[in-house]
């Protein structure tokens, strides 16, 4: 059911000659209910985008990418952080973070369709360079919870010490154990990367303790697990890219 409102309109700016400044005193977007009434429970993700979206082909049309992978299927989560603000995004529930104090932690979620229907609607606004006051339905619909979300945050977070740890490995150590991965002897190791036999001993124990993992055969395969992402993470990009310009 649709019986609220969302309206974009120009801010008003509060001007204090002493401070030799203006300050807004109000944000460009508001949720009204059929009375003409303000519905708080939508301020936290209006001032999210307010204070964090600019431009309406800049950091808007990022976030606007971000909800193009989101129904695409090409994420489950996305994090994402402005100025102020840290954006939950997930194809059922967008809930926010003040960086400096406006949340108490986590809050302000809405669902993904009204977040789009706002985001869309205050990319219009400013790419109007008139900022014409605009108006538009937004559906009624339950506030959501906020999802449980730690599975693929614990997923999120190994992934990053993986990266981590593969940062530490250098190009001449990535060197050494791809000729012990291609099934070469200490010998053939040697001989082909100019190594006496005790530097390619301290190699084999420099890339555990650097890596903290207890075996070679767990960097060989954390490795193919950095790798495929990044070759994914490179796919993603070239298709981000080809939507920009669309």
């Amino acid at each position: 059911m649709t019986a609220l409102k969302l309206k974009c309109r120009p801010r008003e700016w509060i001007s204090i000659p002493e401070k030799g400044k203006d300050y807004s005193a109000d944000l460009n977007l508001h949720v009204y209910d059929r009375n003409g009434k303000l519905v708080d429970s939508y301020e936290t993700m209006c001032a999210s985008l307010d204070e964090d979206i600019s431009f309406g082909d800049g950091d808007g049309g990022g976030m606007k990418i971000n909800v193009d992978m989101i129904v695409a299927g090409e994420e489950t989560l996305i994090q994402t952080g402005g100025n102020a603000w840290i954006f939950y995004l997930t194809p059922e529930v967008v809930w926010f973070e003040g960086q400096y104090g406006q949340t108490d932690g986590e809050a302000g979620a809405v669902t993904f369709g009204q977040f789009n229907i706002a985001l869309q609607t205050y990319i219009q606004f400013l790419g109007d360079p008139e900022h014409k006051p605009i108006e538009v339905p937004f559906p009624d619909e339950p506030t959501p919870a906020i999802p449980d979300v730690s599975s693929i945050r614990e997923r999120l977070e190994l992934e990053s010490v993986e990266n981590a740890r593969i940062y530490q490995l250098n190009t001449r150590d990535r060197e050494v154990l791809a000729a012990i991965r291609a099934g070469m002897t200490d010998t053939e190791v040697c001989a082909s990367l100019n190594l006496s036999p005790d530097r390619l001993a301290q190699y084999r124990v420099e890339v555990l303790e650097k890596t903290g993992l207890p075996s070679l055969e767990g960097i060989f395969g954390m490795i193919d697990r950095v790798d495929a992402r990044k070759v994914e993470q490179s796919a993603k990009e070239a298709r981000w890219k080809k939507m920009e310009r669309l």
